[in-house]
């Protein structure tokens, strides 16, 4: 998909996204669709993540910033699901609600076609000696490892 580039990734799997909302609308007449449109969900969502991620060398002095906030805006995106179920609630059917939905991954896809048309590469850093090296004993014997074990566990 690199060869391809963002643009073009994210515009087709944007676009695989609506399709698999409209599939996935028709769930309660087939069950197949639930499948066959979930499985594009699936699919698409780390395609256009993995897209996006060479975005942050646009801003070299920040990159680490935005980056994180690309990891941090697709991991809230699973809220989506949180305001459909209150469509849902509402009285909307499933059907409208997903159908409806789709205008969202369709909008996303022209706004894809504004996207870096190659990955953007990183500047190269000459970091020479500022990068100590050290040990695999000396970092496991650290306290900001420990303490990372401690967070992650």
């Amino acid at each position: 998909l690199d060869h391809c580039g963002p643009r073009a990734t994210g515009t087709f799997f944007c676009m695989v996204v609506a399709v698999g909302c409209v599939i996935f609308s028709q769930g309660p007449a087939n069950e197949l669709a639930y499948t066959f449109g979930f499985l594009l969900f699936g699919v698409s969502g780390p395609c256009i993540f993995n897209c996006t991620l060479s975005f942050g060398n646009l801003f070299p002095a920040r990159a680490g910033l935005v980056t994180a906030a690309l990891v941090g805006s697709f991991d809230a995106s699973s809220a989506v699901f949180v305001a459909l179920s209150l469509a849902l609630q509402s009285g909307l059917s499933f059907g409208v609600t997903f159908s409806g939905f789709a205008v969202i991954p369709a909008l996303g896809a022209v706004m894809a076609l504004a996207w870096p048309k190659a990955p953007v590469e990183m500047e190269d850093e000459d970091f020479g000696d500022e990068m100590p090296q050290r040990s695999v004993q000396s970092i496991c014997s650290g306290s900001e490892f420990w303490m990372l074990a401690y967070t992650v566990s």
